[in-house]
């Protein structure tokens, strides 16, 4: 079914104080002139789609023998070009249900009152299906025209919201709610969705590259003037990749979520073309995938207990990196093998299938839990889809033969309750920040580091600006990189610490450290084992910076300080307030204050329980939440607590407790 789009074309011109904007608050014009752009240009194509489809008898949409859908969108050098989805035919792995009700987390996260989440796929979801509808209503809305469920789109949505009606096909947001849409018109409709306050989508699809399977035989989708062996769009940021960098850009608070594809080791294996990804299997990941802002997804196979990084094992199909300029690709992995949801057959129909069709939306509804938390948390504010992308990279469980990223499983392993717990201490023992710098302007920041700690780290992350892509040629090394942030570590006998960093002329070489990174908008910096002392964050940026400035987010975990003076403890533990007959050398205990690293203690028989006591103890400071001292019998005594960390000491504790001794 066509699509129609009201043409609303805005002109207005994006200055320089409309691109710092367009980094920190939605831009609403921005991408509403986007979505009609997009719109008119898929008009465009559609009519020389048509025609090529009247003209060689073949169908516009179809359902594949394998099971994939596929969908012709363009038309290019008089060759189709398809939308294929990404399926071969969850929670555990990520760790998503550790902060379900019963989970070790404690947090108790559903999902439940989530209601910007989205799906674009293949057909619409089979809404009324009994996972959807699990607590009456349907918690699944379509939000275009009238197209027919399709099983991949039901399957996908299920690993992101099914109910648990089935337990094994329990979603990772289980009560969430979710927004769906038929994939023709996406960049118009992604567009829209955002400056309508979209925050994160799954799209476990893409355009069709390399070999693919026809259900008879293979076909090669590669352009042999440019490349006789590999097709170039492999790695290639092309101008699907620079469109949903724009969404992303104008757009700070969504975060688009694309599937790795299936394609390694696709073909027959006899020339002139290889099979994708070549001998080694590097380098098989399609253009959306290879946007700068988007967060992509590989698949690896079920982890039930994560111990360490051989845990983590590949799937047999996952796209690799790198991308063509040396960028980390994928970003992150989730399950993606043997993944069991819900299917469109009737409205209890279930299915278990493999691909990073599976993978993707594993790890979206996992991310949808963890805005939640953020927003609960944090007195509503929407974390940024750099904060978003940062934490989940910065969290990863270690994957694959050697420390750090790599262009096989990207960051590592997801893991939400490690994220989960990072947002709970922010203000405490770690730090979320969301900066702006500006042009010839650093950042620095001194933080301790106690002794014992395991690891330092820090992560920055931006939602870069749109880059022009380069000519259809194979493998070029051009960056795509627009704002070049730059993060180190300095410790006290001034040595620097530089980020991770891949190559991709080496792509199954270890990441190195040695120098700054020239081509990431994720950077991180880990020390293992640093000694304990005083530590310099720097970051800085190279050549110019489009807009004046460059929004980022940071991220820092390993660290003996707070960003918040403490709270209020929140009363007697023992004995309670107003006792009596308390020994003459009684403990007293009270309940321990978040962010507290002392106490402040006020205690004597003077100031009548209104006026703070002072002839005992006159703000004694105590290293626990606790404290005895000999006392005179038959008197009453008067005790004020306040928490104190490097901040200070916390405001507000005025409660003062009473006691009398036998």
């Amino acid at each position: 079914m066509k699509k129609m789009f009201t043409r609303i074309f805005l002109f207005m011109a994006l200055l320089a104080t409309g691109q710092l904007y367009a980094q920190t608050e939605t831009n609403v014009d921005a991408l509403m002139q986007l979505s009609a752009e997009y719109a008119a240009e898929w008009d465009a194509n559609q009519i020389k789609v048509q025609q090529y489809a009247t003209d060689n008898g073949v169908a516009i949409f179809q359902d594949l023998p394998d099971g994939r859908a596929r969908q012709i969108v363009d038309i290019r050098d008089g060759k189709p070009v398809y939308y294929t989805t990404y399926n071969l035919g969850a929670a555990n792995t990520t760790r998503a249900s550790e902060l379900w009700e019963g989970g070790s987390s404690g947090l108790n996260i559903s999902g439940e009152g989530y209601d910007q989440l989205g799906s674009w796929d293949a057909g619409h979801v089979r809404k009324f299906h009994q996972e959807f509808t699990d607590q009456g209503p349907t918690r699944v809305t379509a939000m275009d025209g009238n197209y027919a469920t399709h099983e991949h789109s039901t399957h996908v949505a299920g690993t992101m919201v099914a109910g648990g009606v089935v337990p094994n096909a329990k979603g990772m947001a289980y009560a969430g709610n979710l927004k769906y849409w038929q994939w023709s018109q996406d960049e118009a409709e992604m567009a829209a969705a955002a400056a309508n306050g979209l925050e994160l989508s799954n799209h476990s699809y893409g355009i069709g590259v390399g070999w693919e399977w026809n259900g008879h035989s293979w076909i090669w989708r590669g352009n042999s003037s440019i490349s006789p062996t590999e097709d170039y769009k492999f790695g290639f940021y092309d101008s699907k990749s620079r469109k949903w960098d724009e969404i992303a850009f104008n757009a700070p608070n969504y975060l688009i979520v694309q599937a790795a594809a299936n394609n390694r080791g696709d073909g027959p294996g006899s020339g002139p073309a290889e099979k994708d990804g070549g001998a080694d299997g590097y380098d098989c990941i399609v253009p959306e995938g290879i946007a700068k802002n988007v967060m992509t997804v590989g698949a690896a196979k079920v982890v039930w207990d994560y111990s360490g990084p051989d845990d983590v094992l590949m799937s047999s199909f996952s796209g690799w990196g790198p991308s063509d300029d040396g960028r980390i690709k994928p970003d992150i992995v989730g399950k993606g093998v043997a993944v069991y949801s819900t299917v469109d057959g009737n409205n209890s129909a279930y299915a278990s299938m493999d691909g990073t069709s599976m993978s993707s939306p594993n790890v979206t509804g996992s991310m949808a839990l963890l805005q939640k938390h953020y927003q609960d948390t944090h007195a509503g504010d929407i974390m940024r889809s750099a904060t978003l992308k940062g934490l989940v990279l910065h969290s990863a469980d270690e994957a694959g033969d050697y420390p750090g990223p790599d262009y096989i499983f990207g960051w590592g392993l997801m893991n939400t309750k490690r994220a989960a717990q990072i947002i709970s201490d922010d203000g405490g023992q770690v730090v979320i920040d969301e900066l702006v710098l500006v042009g010839g302007d650093l950042y620095t920041r001194n933080i301790n580091v106690p002794e014992g700690m395991d690891n330092l780290r820090v992560t920055i992350c931006w939602t870069d600006p749109r880059a022009i892509p380069k000519s259809p040629q194979l493998n070029p090394r051009d960056p795509m990189l627009v704002n070049d942030l730059d993060l180190k570590i300095i410790d006290a006998g001034s040595t620097d610490y530089f980020p991770y960093k891949l190559d991709p002329e080496d792509p199954s070489a270890a990441a190195t450290t040695d120098s700054k990174n020239a081509v990431d908008n994720v950077e991180s910096v880990y020390i293992e084992n640093p000694e304990a002392g005083t530590y310099t964050i720097r970051i800085t940026h190279d050549g110019s910076l489009q807009g004046g400035s460059q929004a980022y987010s940071i991220i820092i975990s390993g660290i003996e300080e707070y960003t918040v003076a403490p709270d209020c403890s929140a009363g007697m533990d023992s004995p309670e307030d107003g006792a009596d007959e308390v020994f003459t050398n009684q403990w007293f205990n009270w309940i321990p204050a978040n962010y507290a690293t002392s106490y402040d203690v006020y205690f004597g028989t003077d100031g009548g329980g209104t006026v703070t006591p002072t002839n005992v103890f006159n703000g004694e400071s105590f290293p626990t939440n606790g404290f005895s001292t000999l006392m005179d019998p038959v008197t009453t005594y008067y005790l004020q607590v306040v928490p104190r960390n490097n901040i200070g000491a916390s405001a507000g504790c005025d409660d003062i407790y009473s006691f009398t001794t036998m």
